[in-house]
């Protein structure tokens, strides 16, 4: 699997070289539960059980790579009191996307939930044959630089890699290990602090949000969820 893949849909060429990352999209503000957007928050991936008439959430859009014919599986389900997408992967890749208008300066506060099921063996961000997680969340910029948010097995939380296939993409281990398996996690991250640590410069403007389960690399199976996905000022 190659790098960053929201921005095939921009410039084919460099998508032949930037392969699998996770992409999430936003564009409107909101309000976290409601998916109503505001002037502070940008309501990216808060699934209301609307959908699409193949089962992904409305307003995404799927990306499936040339070489890989085995894709992963996106789907809206009920999860308790609220809707979630539900991805599943077996020896599979592919991705969800939604384009983003906004910038890292004026909402840089992203937020989403996720679960994952199980954690991959094989799996090792440093390596082409390992660049496989259960989940990612990945940010792209109008640059074609990118932040990848990962779900690691074995390498520690917190520390951050450049992506085996391309050094402008670089992946935040913001989970790692089988502690935490089978339950929902709130995350946080500052995209204008990660972009500066990452590039050590200003980020230009968004360009995509993508989420991705892929197992392709290491021919293992992953099932993840994803909710909640908001952008804001703080």
């Amino acid at each position: 699997m190659e790098p960053d893949a929201a921005v095939k849909m921009h410039d084919p060429k460099r998508w032949q070289w930037i392969g699998r990352v996770g992409v999430i999209g936003l564009v409107l503000l909101f309000s976290p539960r409601d998916g109503i957007s505001t002037p502070e928050r940008i309501a990216v991936g808060v699934f209301t059980g609307e959908r699409e008439a193949d089962g992904l959430p409305k307003g995404w859009q799927p990306f499936t790579f040339r070489k890989i014919k085995s894709h992963t599986q996106y789907r809206v389900v009920k999860d308790g009191e609220r809707f979630v997408v539900k991805a599943e992967a077996r020896a599979a890749a592919s991705m969800i996307y939604k384009k983003i208008d906004a910038t890292a300066k004026t909402h840089p506060i992203l937020r989403w939930s996720w679960k994952v099921e199980n954690l991959l063996k094989k799996g090792d961000p440093t390596q082409k044959n390992g660049d496989d997680y259960p989940a990612r969340v990945y940010v792209t910029f109008q640059d074609r630089t990118g932040l990848n948010y990962i779900w690691e097995s074995r390498f520690p939380k917190g520390r951050v890699v450049p992506n085996p296939y391309t050094d402008d993409v670089q992946m935040f281990i913001v989970e790692s290990g089988p502690a935490r398996v089978g339950e929902w996690i709130d995350e946080t991250r500052n995209l204008h602090e990660d972009y500066k640590r990452a590039f050590g410069r200003e980020p230009p403007p968004l360009l995509a949000i993508s989420l991705m389960t892929d197992t392709d690399n290491t021919g293992e199976s992953a099932v993840a969820y994803y909710a909640d996905i908001t952008l804001s000022a703080r």
